[in-house]
């Protein structure tokens, strides 16, 4: 299934980003001071279109990298158009449109800050998208142990 949706793992220019979200700004500054700290603990996900990425889970996270003047960000580049990724609101769980999500990261249009819930779906579960970078890891731990 990993094979399926992450297409890659990659450093991208912060420029080449496309939010769909608002970000919160005190969550913005103390992610800036946790990550000055410690790193980036977890990649973003993105999804590449037409040269650019849309972002699916990470906008205050992109955002304080943006504020610590760093000009790339590790994410995890996924196929947002596989039917094993789902997106859902966050507040009433209904299905929502990625086409209109896109359009909207497109044209500049934020949604207001968690509105969108990516999920991915795999063997009858739903797992919040930001579990592929922890998976990621583990299989890489797997087949580092297995050489």
């Amino acid at each position: 299934m990993l094979g399926v949706v992450v297409e890659s793992i990659e450093e991208i220019d912060l420029d080449l980003l496309l939010p769909h979200e608002q970000t919160e700004r005190e969550k913005v500054e103390r992610l800036a001071r946790e990550i000055e700290k410690e790193g980036l603990k977890n990649p973003i996900v993105v999804a590449k279109f037409d040269g650019k990425y849309m972002i699916v889970d990470g906008h205050h996270r992109s955002e304080a990298f943006g504020m610590l003047g760093k000009k790339k960000i590790k994410a995890v580049v996924i196929d947002y158009f596989s039917h094993y990724v789902k997106v859902v609101g966050w507040k009433d769980g209904r299905k929502l449109d990625k086409t209109e999500i896109l359009r909207k990261a497109w044209e500049g249009k934020r949604f207001p800050p968690k509105t969108t819930k990516h999920l991915v779906c795999y063997e009858g579960k739903e797992f919040h998208v930001s579990m592929l970078s922890k998976w990621l890891e583990k299989f890489y731990q797997n087949r580092v142990q297995l050489k």
